[in-house]
């Protein structure tokens, strides 16, 4: 019998998830090559198994599907416009204050070129050097990676076709930039496919002994080879050196951080701050984009630099963004809970 909080919420599912958003937080602060070889084998298609596991079955209209998904747009934009006005605010002051000279303009420019292509990472496009719009590009590929669960859902072997269809997103990305992360949630759609047959198949609740065995097998097989040859998945790129491997490989380390939390989940409190984490991620993740491209952490490295302790700049990097994101993720929730109170906005609280 699973654990249910208050709104009736798979517990481990949403510890999970809490492990998945801790993970991106302490990735992205590059603590060591070794660690987010470990964190990248799993982290980000975790995500996109537990959003096809909780596909409805019932095919729905494209009206219907946007209207029920305007969640990732809303938090996509909002991210977005705050990191356009804090990138444009730093650059005006830097000018004002006569330190670098910047072209306030074609900041705004740049941003906006970087946010409509979806780019999780700094790249050349068409000969001008655009800033990465950070993790939310995120948002975007599981957008279409579950607007693509909604053709595919109603075959007799959907994790067939995404398979084929995340094959078609490894070779558009060889020729073509799509905008706003439609490759990405292209190659993406295995991992929604998979989840959406482990529903299917009432798999995390009915997994025999010997498929779990194969699959912790095969999740260690992948990290013994990810950490060997150094290598790992890189999803905001459509990256997958190893190709068949990676698919295969971080599905079974997925799988498995699913199964341990299920596992744990009756001795970790419902309501614990994993459990909270995990309620969150859509609102955590948009924190972090926003600090990971306007906090100045540079001053933060300068000042290990100074007082001797470089190495030890990464694991403080990565205590204070889990702690910040966290931290004020709660701290906006309750103030935008308690206006709405306030103001007696009852439909508004219910989605948040």
């Amino acid at each position: 019998m699973n654990q249910a909080s208050p709104m009736n919420r798979i517990v481990y599912f949403d510890i999970a998830k809490g492990i998945g958003i801790l993970a991106v937080l302490v990735g992205h602060s590059q603590v060591s090559s070794a660690l987010n070889d470990l964190i990248y084998s799993f982290h980000m298609p975790l995500f996109f198994i537990v959003s096809g596991y909780f596909i409805s079955s019932n095919f729905q209209t494209p009206r219907t599907f946007i209207a029920k998904k305007a969640k990732y747009f809303k938090y996509y934009v909002i991210s977005w416009g705050l990191t356009i006005v804090l990138a444009s605010l730093y650059g005006a002051i830097s000018n004002a204050f006569g330190g670098r000279e910047y072209d306030v303009s074609q900041i705004i420019g740049y941003w906006v070129l970087a946010g409509v292509c979806g780019l999780g990472y700094h790249a050349q496009v068409s000969g001008t050097q655009l800033p990465s719009i950070g993790p939310m590009w995120f948002v975007l590929a599981m957008f279409w990676a579950l607007a693509l669960a909604e053709v595919y859902k109603g075959v007799r072997h959907p994790i067939i076709l995404g398979g084929l269809i995340s094959v078609l997103g490894l070779v558009l990305n060889c020729f073509l930039v799509l905008p706003f992360s439609i490759i990405e949630g292209l190659s993406a759609s295995f991992f929604v496919a998979l989840g959406y047959e482990c529903k299917k198949s009432r798999y995390f609740q009915t997994a025999s002994r010997r498929s779990k065995t194969i699959c912790l097998c095969g999740a260690l097989a992948y990290l013994a080879v990810c950490l060997f040859f150094n290598v790992h998945i890189d999803m905001v790129s459509s990256s997958y050196p190893l190709l068949v491997i990676d698919y295969a490989g971080s599905s079974c380390c997925s799988i498995c951080v699913l199964l341990a939390c299920r596992k744990l989940e009756g001795r970790i409190p419902s309501e614990g701050l994993l459990s909270s984490m995990g309620q969150k991620t859509l609102r955590i993740l948009c924190v972090h984009n926003v600090e990971i491209d306007c906090f100045p952490w540079w001053l933060l490295a300068k000042a290990c630099e100074l007082i001797g302790l470089p190495q030890a700049f990464a694991l403080l990097l990565a205590c204070i963004r889990v702690m910040g994101a966290v931290l004020l993720t709660l701290f906006l929730d309750k103030g935008v809970k308690a206006e709405c109170t306030k103001r007696r906005f009852p439909r508004v609280i219910s989605n948040l």
